[in-house]
Order: structure tokens, then sequence, then C-alpha cells
């Protein structure tokens, strides 16, 4: 049974599902949906999806055009780029040429960039 969201309370979970959100990069070298998040986290789902809107909005995180579904949460890109960063276990992609410098360093892994620029 997830925790109610209460009127409020939106800062907090705000913060816990920008947290959720990198938590998922950083394990899974992926962006997690609404719906991967709200068990994760407790949360209702209406209440994670209207904290992804309201992230997005602040643009502390970017959405896939026309959808509810985070494209990048800077450094990391959902999507893959000219930026991969390479670790022992997975690659990640960043979102810009200085970005790969966040992606080893969040995650606190040995990583190699291979930017195609």
């Amino acid at each position: 049974m997830h925790r109610e969201a209460l009127p409020g309370h939106e800062d907090e979970i705000d913060r816990r599902v920008r947290h959720g959100i990198y938590q998922s990069f950083m394990g899974t070298a992926r962006a997690p949906t609404a719906a991967d998040l709200a068990p994760a986290l407790d949360l209702p789902p209406d209440a994670v999806a209207r904290s992804i809107d309201r992230l997005a909005a602040a643009h502390a995180i970017a959405l896939a055009p026309g959808t509810r579904h985070v494209w990048m949460a800077f450094p990391f890109s959902a999507v893959p780029t000219a930026y991969p960063v390479k670790t022992a276990h997975r690659t990640y992609w960043a979102t810009c040429a200085w970005d790969p410098l966040g992606v080893a360093a969040l995650p606190g892994l040995d990583a190699e960039a291979h930017p195609q620029c």
C-alpha cells in the first residue's frame, strides 16, 4: 500500500521522484517510467506523473516530445547520443560533450568516454 500524496508536499515528492530517476539511470542506464517509479517510491502513480510534469516544467528533466517519458535527466540521456560513456557493466549516454564527466562521476564508476565528434 502506497503512502498518500498529500497536498502541499509537492516539493518532497518532486525530490523523491527526481532522486528515483537518477537512481534508475545510474543503476540501469535507462530512464524509468512513472509506472516504474510509483511502487519503488511508495507513491500513487498519478502523484508521480504530476511530479514528472513539474520537474519538466522546471527544466530539471526533459521529456520526449509529446510524452511523459523522461528523455534526459542531465547529464544522462535515455536515448543513444554521440557521447557514450562505457563502464565495466554498461554503456550510459551523455547529453552533450561536457556531460560524460558527470555521467562517470555520479555513480562513481571507472569509465571511458568515446565521443563521436
